[in-house]
């Protein structure tokens, strides 16, 4: 390898050390839906994500899922499950989480359930 090769390399090399990365990690957190057994229940994912939106945090995307780990009674009226699953940037999980929302890690309990599934939105 030339004296030059060895100068680009090393320059190239020198040149990456200034670089930080823009990449910006991905947090999941989520709520209840406040979906209510036997009720017409609105869209609260769009209320989910507006909640962290008014405080400016962008929300990457949204996806409903429901609790598998949690019994809930079965009678009218009584809560259901659903929860609204939101995509934020990882700089804003404790703004998140001061506004009641947890974090969607938070429900492993074990290997074989995440605690949770992904279902269609109402």
């Amino acid at each position: 390898m030339s004296l030059r090769s060895l100068f680009y390399v090393f320059a190239f090399l020198a040149a990456g050390c200034n670089i930080q990365s823009t990449e910006v990690g991905t947090s999941y957190v989520y709520e209840s839906s406040g979906y209510k057994q036997c009720e017409n229940n609105s869209s609260s994912i769009n209320v989910s994500a507006q909640k962290l939106v008014s405080e400016g945090i962008n929300v990457t995307s949204k996806q409903c899922g429901e609790l598998t780990q949690t019994a809930m009674i079965s009678v009218c009226g009584a809560p259901t499950a659903d929860i609204n699953i939101l995509a934020i940037a990882q700089v804003d999980t404790d703004k998140a989480l001061t506004l009641g929302f947890l974090e969607l890690s938070s429900l492993k309990k074990d290997s074989e359930d995440d605690g949770y599934i992904i279902k269609e939105c109402l």
